[in-house]
Order: C-alpha cells, then structure tokens, then sequence
C-alpha cells in the first residue's frame, strides 16, 4: 500500500526538525567550550598582562628607590666630610685653649698668674668654640630652609611654560574678553578667558612650570585641540593647550621643567599660540599672580 503524499511531507518535515534538533544539540555543546575557552584565554591574559604592569611599576619604584639611596649616600658623606671638617677645626681651638690655660700651670703657676694678654686670648677662644655650636645651629637652619625652599619651587607653578628669555609675549590676559578674539559668534559678545594666552614660534618646547602628575590628554578636543593637564600637591592643576604634539601620556609624573609638548594652533585657534591656565581647587586664577612672583 503506498504511502500518500501527505506522509511522505510530514516524514520530510519530522526528518529535517530532527536534524535541526539534533545540529543544536551539537552546537550548543560546542558553543559552550567555545565560550570557556575565549573566556579563559581573556582571564588568564587579563592576569598576565596585569603582572606585567605590576612587575614594570615594581621594577621602576625599585630604580627610583636605588636613585634616592644613592643620593641619600651622596648627602651622607657630604655631611661627614662637613662634620669632619668642624670636629677637627674644635679639636684644635680647644688644644689651643688647653695650651694657653696650662701654660704657667705646668710650672706652678696659677691662673691668676696668667699674663693678660693671654686671659684676652684665653676668652677670645672659649668664645670662638662657643659660637660653633652656634653656627652649626645656624648651618642646619639654613640647609632646612633650602630644602623647603626647592620642595616649595618645585611644586608651585612659579616658572614661565614656553623656554625663553625673560617674559614671553601675551596676546590675550586672564578674564573677560569678546568673542571677535577667537572667533566664536557672536563676535560682539563677551566670555570669560580662564588663563593666559602665550605667543612663540611654532613646535617651541613647551614645559611643565611645576612638578606633577599628567591627569588629562586630549589629542582631539573640540575647543583645545591637543591638550595636557597637570596635576600638582597644594590641590594646584595647570592646563597647556593648542599643542602641535604632546610628549607625556596619562598618569606619567613629570618634573620642573621639563619638555611635554610643542606649540601649535590645534582646537579652535586664530594662530599659533599656548593658552596656560592655572587652578586651584579647580577655580581658574590669573597665572600671572604665581608668574610675579619672588621666590
């Protein structure tokens, strides 16, 4: 007995669900493995990677730390050579004081019996070594002041950002100025200009005016162009922008002085120029306040 053709359709459509069915119990397992093997590589180099940059940042606090050791050694033997100097320079005062005092003792005398010109110089040299306790005061005072007056420097922007002798030129003050300045519309309207705007020549090294840490690069902003911002102690931050190229990456530190970028037109800019801004607290302040400054 033939089957009709309406089997013969529904044996053709069971046959194909049943190999559907059963493709998905294949590839679901497979599919699986597939997941927790991508899965496991992402974690295991997600671990390594981190390692890595553990064991890098390990190995360059390790340098940084050696460097402070050597020029802690340095400083060291500086002051032993000073205290040398000092402890011998003493020694020979007292000798001398000793001489003196004993002279007419060591044939029976007396210190009455001290001819006067000796008492005068007996006192001079008790004096002389008195005042050098003094002074050593008056040296560690000093080497104290010093080494507050550099942090002090170091860490407030008190330099100039663009490398040139004497006051770069200023194109545009801190405070209101109009729109016609840069361009923006409308031209008759005024805005708040939150730094300085510095004049030079084009790809002149820009530098960090104070010791800190890169906490913004921008290479593509739309009002600064190619950006940097610093971040310094004191809850001080400073802004370079219009950059032609920046030199430091986020979360570098950087020192006094030293180069971070290059002087360009980039954002939106009438020509080639830095604009430099000052903060604190995250209030804009007049750059030129720190840029007076004597100290």
């Amino acid at each position: 007995m033939k089957r009709s053709k309406k089997t013969k359709i529904k044996e053709k459509i069971n046959s194909f669900l049943n190999f559907k069915v059963n493709l998905i119990k294949v590839i679901i397992p497979i599919g699986i493995l597939i997941i927790l093997i991508v899965s496991g590589v992402i974690y295991f180099r997600s671990n390594f990677l981190t390692e890595m940059k553990i064991a890098a940042a390990t190995k360059n606090l390790e340098t940084k730390l050696k460097l402070k050791e050597s020029e802690l050694n340095d400083y060291k033997k500086e002051t032993k050579v000073v205290l040398e100097i000092r402890d011998r320079y003493r020694s020979s005062i007292k000798e001398m004081v000793d001489m003196i005092y004993h002279k007419d003792m060591a044939v029976g005398g007396t210190l009455g019996n001290i001819p006067k010109t000796d008492e005068i110089t007996l006192l001079h040299l008790k004096n002389v070594v008195q005042s050098m306790d003094d002074d050593m005061k008056l040296m560690e005072e000093a080497k104290n002041y010093l080494v507050a007056r550099k942090e002090f420097a170091e860490n407030f922007p008190f330099i100039w950002p663009i490398k040139i002798e004497g006051q770069p030129t200023i194109s545009s003050h801190f405070g209101l100025r109009k729109n016609s300045e840069t361009g923006v519309f409308p031209l008759d309207s005024f805005h708040f200009h939150a730094g300085i705007d510095l004049i030079d020549s084009y790809r002149s090294p820009i530098v960090a005016t104070a010791e800190g840490k890169v906490v913004y690069v921008d290479s593509d902003n739309e009002i600064y162009g190619k950006v940097i911002d610093l971040q310094h102690k004191y809850e001080f931050s400073t802004r370079y922008a219009h950059l032609d190229e920046i030199l430091v990456q986020h979360g570098e530190t950087v020192k006094r002085g030293q180069v971070i970028g290059y002087m360009g037109s980039s954002g939106k800019s009438l020509g080639i120029h830095l604009h430099y801004e000052i903060r604190t607290n995250g209030v804009a302040i007049d750059p030129l306040t720190f840029l007076s400054m004597d100290y």
